[in-house]
């Protein structure tokens, strides 16, 4: 199963630090966005290795806290495994609360809400791994299929269920209607399964 998360243990010194030891947090990336979380453990910066996210040592408390981290590890891919089973949508906020034991309320996914966080979230990463021109292309066709969804089904919205559902809409209504994607072009695309597709 492809990931598409990164996990990351590091040290998170509290104001005034001046010594000892320092808490241990995790951070849940997914699409560039973070979100994090406690471990509940600490660590010494002096035996602490960012590379690996681990404490050096072989002494018995470093030996239990890598332990720890290595549960807490291998908790969060089946969290995310659990998750990809279910379709449910991957961000690094619902990735963190489902492996918190958090209560995530079963969200409807519409498609132009999803399509206007993509871009929202896009907007955020001009100049680092967007042109400015790319998201301008994503807003324009956000403005046609908003127009053609009020228009053709009379609706603000279009609730998706599966990947067939939006690649036939696709195929029907957006790549005649405004030239959005050519009918050559879409059926060479690599249609990825809704869970990814929907992370979101």
């Amino acid at each position: 199963m492809e990931l598409n998360y990164s996990l990351l243990f590091y040290l998170k010194k509290p104001k005034n630090y001046t010594s000892g030891e320092t808490p241990v947090y995790m951070r849940f990336t997914v699409d560039g966005i973070p979100r994090e979380c406690a471990t509940t453990r600490t660590a010494d910066p002096e035996k602490w290795c960012s590379k690996t996210g681990r404490e050096n040592g072989k002494t018995e408390s470093s030996k239990s806290l890598n332990f720890h981290l290595d549960d807490l590890q291998q908790k969060v891919h089946s969290t995310h495994a659990q998750m990809v089973r279910e379709d449910n949508p991957i961000t690094a906020m619902g990735l963190r609360d489902k492996f918190l034991g958090r209560n995530i309320p079963q969200k409807i996914r519409q498609l132009l809400e999803i399509f206007r966080l993509h871009n929202r979230q896009m907007e955020e990463l001009i100049g680092k791994e967007f042109e400015e021109n790319t998201l301008k292309g994503y807003r324009t066709c956000l403005l046609h299929l908003t127009a053609f969804i009020k228009k053709k089904h009379k609706s603000d919205d279009l609730v998706i269920t599966d990947t067939q559902l939006l690649i036939s809409f696709i195929k029907t209504n957006v790549s005649s209607k405004y030239k959005i994607i050519d009918d050559e072009t879409l059926n060479r695309i690599d249609i990825p399964p809704f869970s990814q597709f929907s992370r979101f």
